[in-house]
């Protein structure tokens, strides 16, 4: 499983980084209407919003989504540690902050506003595919992966 979720995010991001050159905006449109259809992108009330980089708390959910993790997220009973989550999220964040898949910002911050930069993804990624980074030296492999 971790090697599938693993072969397509780097199938997905090297066909939209390869196919950007092209036309930005059609590639970009057709990326997210495929995500969208695999259910790994769902966009918000506002539509795709292309236009800008997704928060830390969207990339988690997207990364909850391509792992199949989404459903036994939101029926996580953990209590959040963070106090920045909306409500609405909690369950999602605690239930991936549980797995390690997710530090905070700070002890008490998960940083749900912020913008995701593509070094964080990538971590969430790698923590998915049961890689750590605990201590402190860059990520390794995690000898129990989940």
């Amino acid at each position: 499983m971790k090697k599938i979720v693993f072969a397509l995010a780097v199938f997905v991001l090297c066909c939209h980084s390869t196919l950007l050159a092209a036309e930005p905006a059609r590639v970009e449109q057709e990326t997210a209407d495929a995500l969208y259809q695999l259910n790994l992108f769902q966009g918000s009330e506002l539509g795709f919003e292309l236009d800008r980089a997704p928060t830390r708390l969207e990339g988690l959910l997207m990364l909850l989504r391509l792992t199949g993790r989404e459903a036994e997220a939101s029926a996580c009973a953990i209590d959040c540690p963070f106090t920045d989550v909306p409500t609405w999220a909690q369950a999602y964040v605690a239930y991936a902050h549980n797995l390690q898949l997710t530090n905070g910002i700070s002890e008490h911050e998960f940083g749900s506003s912020q913008l995701l930069a593509p070094n964080q993804y990538s971590t969430f990624l790698l923590h998915a595919l049961g890689y750590s980074d605990a201590g402190g030296d860059g990520i390794g492999r995690n000898p129990n992966p989940s």
